[in-house]
């Protein structure tokens, strides 16, 4: 029987909780509070991380084809991922405006080797023509080149696996890759994501940390869809990662599928 593919630690969660922070206005807000950027960036983090908040709804306030819109859709797979693992909603934030800056908080309550919550700083929100959020910083860094959305699939043992998203950490310069993976059509395959590697741009080889990946331990349904994900310390984009996928019966046959991811 072949190995497990998941198992939620804290560290991805502190990871994830601490890479992406974003505020908001209030909702109500009068119609001049449309062409103000922190404003704006206040009502799209609420949306985004706030208990209560429409995801869908930081979308509509993002500038199409902006970074902040590859954000939201960083954030709406990497939800996906927790869902299906059953690890709950990630990144639960509170949100203080000071001046043209917007703090997030993390709601996860202290621990003994977490004194104080996870604090980041939003900044520099910048808004198009039409009132819309292009981009912003995170504790002083930019978020360019940070964001890889969808991509080519790859095939192996008839299962498609393909990027669905990924960003890399401003924060922690973790890559985190969030994969759509479809199942074969002639019976279910074990998708190894715990085993896979990671080819990075600089050359280095990375193997996968089983503590911090997200999906399902089963293996995937036939033509069912379902979504993973892994975090690389360290990574870059532009890398290539291997996943195998296997066989769930003797002799256990396997294939490695090849993803670029960005």
């Amino acid at each position: 029987m072949l190995p497990g593919a998941r198992r939620v630690g804290s560290l991805v969660t502190a990871w994830v909780l601490a890479a992406l922070l974003f505020t908001l206005a209030p909702v109500g807000a009068a119609r001049a509070a449309d062409a103000d950027p922190t404003a704006t960036g206040y009502r799209y983090l609420q949306h985004l991380f706030a208990r209560g908040g429409r995801p869908t709804d930081a979308k509509t306030l993002s500038a199409a084809g902006s970074l902040a819109a590859s954000n939201v859709d960083f954030w709406l797979a990497i939800n996906d991922a927790y869902r299906i693992s059953g690890a709950g909603q990630p990144n639960r934030q509170t949100f203080v405006r000071k001046g043209k800056t917007v703090q997030g908080c993390s709601t996860e309550k202290p621990t003994a080797s977490t004194v104080a919550p996870s604090c980041t700083t939003y900044a520099n929100f910048k808004l198009d023509k039409q009132h819309r959020l292009v981009s912003f910083t995170v504790d002083g860094k930019s978020l360019a080149g940070r964001y890889a959305v969808g991509g080519p699939p790859a095939t192996a043992m008839g299962v498609s696996l393909a990027v669905r998203a990924a960003y890399r950490s401003a924060t922690t310069n973790a890559l985190i890759i969030v994969l759509s993976v479809t199942g074969a059509p002639d019976g279910p395959r074990q998708v190894f994501l715990s085993s896979s590697s990671y080819v990075d741009r600089g050359g280095p080889v990375l193997q996968a940390t089983p503590e911090l990946v997200l999906g399902s331990k089963d293996a995937v349904p036939p033509s069912a869809t379902t979504t993973m994900s892994i975090v690389y310390p360290g990574a870059s984009l532009g890398g290539v990662l291997q996943v195998p996928v296997f066989e769930t019966v003797a002799p256990f046959t396997s294939e490695v599928a090849q993803l670029r991811v960005g």
